[in-house]
């Protein structure tokens, strides 16, 4: 009569991905990444420029945004790794919005 229930934590974000979702999803964040700055590098006008900015800011967001919904969601990667996709994810975002101070001039 003695039954212990095992009590479950409430969880905000229901979503079960995959790994191979997940690294899907990193991969084209880096293409995006890749393609940004050949624009920025092939660019001969200031419009080109700003399209390879934005292009290559799209892949920060979405890398940064990836390393942290791979970790939150899925549990099935190691605690240790999931632990550091969080923190490569604050570094990588960090860094953009730092970029993106410098680039505003502020």
């Amino acid at each position: 009569m003695n039954e212990e229930k095992k009590i479950e934590a409430p969880v905000a974000i229901n979503l079960k991905l995959s790994k191979s979702l997940i690294v899907l999803a990193g991969g084209i964040a880096i293409l995006l990444l890749l393609i940004g700055i050949l624009i920025m590098i092939a660019a001969d006008k200031p419009s080109g420029d700003k399209l390879g900015a934005v292009i290559y800011d799209l892949g920060i967001i979405g890398l940064g945004g990836t390393l942290y919904l791979g970790a939150l969601v899925n549990d099935e990667i190691d605690v240790n790794v999931r632990a550091a996709m969080i923190i490569g994810a604050t570094i990588l975002l960090a860094m953009g919005l730092i970029r993106g101070f410098i680039s505003w001039g502020w």
